[in-house]
């Protein structure tokens, strides 16, 4: 659950060189029926086009693990706009050092 909550923490500071860290190769990133990310190239190059500013507020209502599975659900807020999202994972296996092989997003 650390690793999660962890992942996050550099999100919400646009760190995602270190985000990328978390990621297996072969990331497959499905985000709200539009957008599918293959690879950490994809993922990296959708990252610094989205342009995330650093949020203001982070709040991690649910955070779910079990085996190499895990489930986040929670509210980002930026200035004047707050993102609420559920995010499921796939690890390459249960360890605490596995990597995220697969992630769906969803937010509104």
């Amino acid at each position: 659950m650390l690793l999660i909550i962890e992942l996050y923490r550099y999100y919400v500071d646009s760190n995602f060189a270190k985000i990328l860290t978390f990621f297996a190769d072969d990331i497959h990133w499905h985000i709200s029926h539009e957008i599918n990310l293959h690879g950490l190239n994809d993922v990296e190059r959708y990252l610094v086009s989205k342009e995330i500013q650093p949020a203001a507020i982070l709040t991690l209502k649910y955070v779910l693990t079990h085996g190499k599975l895990a489930a986040v659900n929670g509210e980002i807020s930026y200035k004047g706009k707050t993102v609420r999202f559920s995010d499921f994972y796939e690890f390459s296996s249960a360890s605490s050092k596995a990597k995220i092989k697969k992630i769906t997003s969803t937010s509104h």
